[in-house]
């Protein structure tokens, strides 16, 4: 999920994962531990449009 050109989580993991695309292309380095409030924000976002349905159950993230 992006919610700008330098963010993005991914959330089919069950370790959140962020990553600054413009310093960090490859996703190399999660930047999630430094970043609570965002990762945080993402949760919220991700819970807020998810549609429960059996085929795609939303994960527990664990930080």
């Amino acid at each position: 999920m992006e919610t700008d050109s330098t963010k993005k989580v991914k959330s089919g993991n069950p370790i959140v994962e962020l990553y600054n695309l413009e310093r960090d292309a490859q996703e190399q380095f999660n930047v999630a531990e430094g970043n609570p409030k965002k990762v945080e924000e993402l949760r919220e976002v991700i819970a807020q449009a998810h549609l429960e349905t059996p085929n795609f159950p939303l994960l527990t993230i664990q930080q």
